[in-house]
């Protein structure tokens, strides 16, 4: 009997196995940050609450930013801003729209519009959706970037010990 090598099976395995390398070193240059417990949790938390506002594209850069304006971790911050990632940014704006319509009062349908509105009438409904949005982003974000604070300072505490053990 003959094995036969099928080409891209391989090429796949060699793939998959170069993101779990990837994904492996991205965990290690985590564990082995030389940073305080503390730094790295604001990190996290800094990532997190930016992760959650539309700040589509920029996120990253917002998250270092006030990581740095906080005195965090900036690469923690970085790595935790991909909590809204393609495969999870529409069901996560769409909690954060829900949460924010409890909040501001805004009559926000898309589906409403008339093919009478004026430009101005839908740039202004865009502008209410916005504000509805980032609302409830900031109130999704605050609490769960205070919980992320004391998780991330727990883990970076563990790391840290057991690196030194």
């Amino acid at each position: 009997m003959r094995l036969k090598l099928h080409l891209p099976n391989l090429q796949r395995l060699l793939r998959c196995q170069r993101r779990w390398r990837s994904l492996r070193y991205i965990y290690l240059k985590l564990k082995r940050l030389r940073a305080t417990p503390p730094e790295i949790a604001r990190g996290f938390a800094a990532g997190i609450f930016t992760g959650m506002m539309p700040l589509f594209g920029v996120q990253t850069i917002f998250a270092v930013g006030l990581a740095t304006l906080i005195r965090g971790n900036p690469f923690a911050a970085a790595l935790s801003t991909w909590i809204s990632n393609p495969l999870t940014f529409v069901p996560l704006y769409m909690l954060n729209f829900k949460v924010g319509q409890q909040f501001v009062d805004t009559q926000c349908l898309m589906l409403s519009l008339q093919p009478e509105m004026s430009l101005a009438a839908i740039s202004q409904l865009g502008l209410a959706c916005l504000l509805t949005l980032t609302v409830g982003c900031v109130m999704m974000g605050l609490p769960l970037a205070i919980v992320s604070y004391f998780v991330g300072l727990q883990l970076a505490e563990r790391w840290q010990r057991d690196r030194r053990s």
